[in-house]
């Protein structure tokens, strides 16, 4: 496999866009949480903490399992590790975000 200089320099040049797209990124998630915790958890919001920590095997005696599962399962994985509160939905929900701005 041979690696020109032409190759090498068109996806060089690539870079550029995608620092800039992470750097956008990253910011519109900053601005999305700092959004969300003045606004504070709405009733989908409690909802979901309630089926991830289900999920997790901490139920707190609610669960509503005509929700979709995806959210509370990804971040059911987080309250295995004990982080309690929101933020365990609020950094699963950044990085399907980031997820669907790359891809």
């Amino acid at each position: 496999m041979e690696i020109t200089i032409h190759a090498l320099k068109n996806k060089i040049s690539l870079y550029p866009y995608h620092l800039t797209l992470l750097a956008l990124s990253i910011n519109l998630i900053i601005i999305r949480i700092y959004q969300q915790l003045q606004v504070g958890a709405l009733w989908d919001t409690m909802a979901f903490a309630a089926n991830a920590k289900y999920i997790a095997g901490q139920s707190i005696g609610y669960v509503e399992a005509h929700r979709p599962q995806m959210l509370s399962f990804f971040s059911s994985f987080l309250y295995r590790f004990n982080i309690d509160g929101l933020l365990p939905l609020y950094i699963v929900d950044c990085m399907i975000f980031t997820i669907g701005v790359f891809f």
